[in-house]
Order: C-alpha cells, then sequence, then structure tokens
C-alpha cells in the first residue's frame, strides 16, 4: 500500500509507515519515525534557480578551491612519472 503522506509503498498490513503517517487513523505523528527514513527518502533535483551574478560567484569560488588539488595531484604524478621512468631506464 503506498503511504498518502510520503508516497512510500508499505507491505500490505502494515500499521503506519516510516514518515510517520498512521493507515489506521490517517494521521500523521508529531514526531516521524527514525527508522529507514534515509533509505526511504529519496531526493531528485529537478531545478535549481540561481540568480546569474550568484552563479558566476560560485563557478569562481569552485574554481578558486579546486586549485590545491590540482597541485597535490600534479606533485602526486611528478613523482609516479620520476618513479616509473627510474624503474623503465634501469637506473
Amino acid at each position: 500500500m503506498e503511504c498518502p503522506s510520503c508516497g512510500l509503498t508499505n507491505p500490505e498490513g502494515a500499521m503506519r509507515c516510516d514518515c510517520g503517517f498512521k493507515f489506521v487513523t490517517n494521521i500523521i505523528n508529531d514526531k516521524p519515525l527514525q527508522t529507514n527514513i534515509a533509505s526511504a527518502n529519496n531526493v531528485i533535483v529537478k531545478d535549481i534557480q540561481m540568480p546569474f551574478g550568484s552563479m558566476v560567484t560560485f563557478m569562481v569560488k569552485w574554481a578558486i578551491a579546486s586549485i590545491p588539488a590540482i597541485i597535490i595531484i600534479s606533485i602526486i604524478m611528478a613523482v609516479c612519472f620520476s618513479v616509473f621512468t627510474g624503474i623503465l631506464t634501469g637506473i
């Protein structure tokens, strides 16, 4: 049976849903049950509405934040290249 509150499919004969909806009384509890809520609620992002200026600022911050990662990856690649070059040339 499908919960009218959250849309989760529950087994037949269930007394209540994980969201706290009681099938017998058609009432939602003040405190939802904490079991399996993370696995029961899937999130699908359909649209993000963000002003253009905020989006540009976000992308610039994202690009600046990626600089340390690029430096670390470059150092790791240089070390790997040096080790493999030394192994292959027989040094």
